[in-house]
C-alpha cells in the first residue's frame, strides 16, 4: 500500500494516537471522516471491488472489537479507529492489525497495572473487576490508539519484509 491510503493512514493513526495519549479519547470528529473518506476513496479510485472489500474490511473490524467494547475492555473511539483504519485497507489486513493491537494492548495494559498497583494489587484488582462483571472506578484506563498505531507498524513492516507470518 503506498499513496493516499498511507498518507492517510499515518495522518489518522498520529492524531489518533495523540489525541488518546493527551485526553483519554479518540474523538468522532477524526474518526469518521476518515470513514467515510475511505470508502469513498476505495470505490471512486480504486473500483468497486476495492470498495466492497473495503466495506468488508469495516464489517470484520466491528466485529472484532465490539465484542471487546461489550465487555469494555475497549472504549467506542477504539472501535471507530479500527473500522476507520479498516476503510483505507482490507480485511486481512484489519484482521491482522486488530490481532497485534490486542497482543500490544494487552502487553501495555498489564505493565502499566503492574506499575501503577503491584503485584498484589494488580492480582486484587482483576479479581475485584471481574466480579463486578465491569471496570470499577478505581479500574486502570489504558489509551488503545498507541496500541493500533504500534500494530499498523508491525503489520506494514511485516508486509514489506515480505514475513511469512504475517
Amino acid at each position: 500500500m503506498n499513496g493516499v491510503p498511507e498518507i492517510a493512514l499515518w495522518t489518522l493513526l498520529l492524531v489518533a494516537c495523540a489525541t488518546d495519549l493527551l485526553w483519554g479519547k479518540i474523538f468522532n470528529w477524526l474518526t469518521f471522516p476518515f470513514l467515510l473518506l475511505g470508502l469513498a476513496f476505495r470505490f471512486t479510485a480504486q473500483g468497486f471491488p476495492q470498495g466492497l472489500d473495503s466495506l468488508l474490511a469495516v464489517g470484520v473490524a466491528f466485529a472484532a472489537f465490539f465484542p471487546l467494547f461489550a465487555v469494555k475492555a475497549v472504549a467506542a473511539g477504539d472501535v471507530k479507529l479500527l473500522m476507520a483504519i479498516a476503510a483505507w485497507t482490507s480485511a486481512a489486513t484489519v484482521f491482522r492489525i486488530a490481532g497485534v493491537g490486542i497482543v500490544f494492548g494487552a502487553a501495555v495494559g498489564l505493565g502499566i497495572l503492574l506499575w501503577k498497583k503491584g503485584l498484589e494489587g494488580s492480582a486484587s484488582s482483576v479479581v475485584e473487576n471481574l466480579k463486578n462483571g465491569e471496570p470499577t472506578r478505581a479500574a486502570v484506563k489504558m489509551p488503545f490508539g498507541p496500541a493500533l498505531f504500534c500494530a499498523y507498524l508491525v503489520v506494514s513492516i511485516a508486509h514489506h519484509r515480505h514475513w511469512e507470518w504475517m
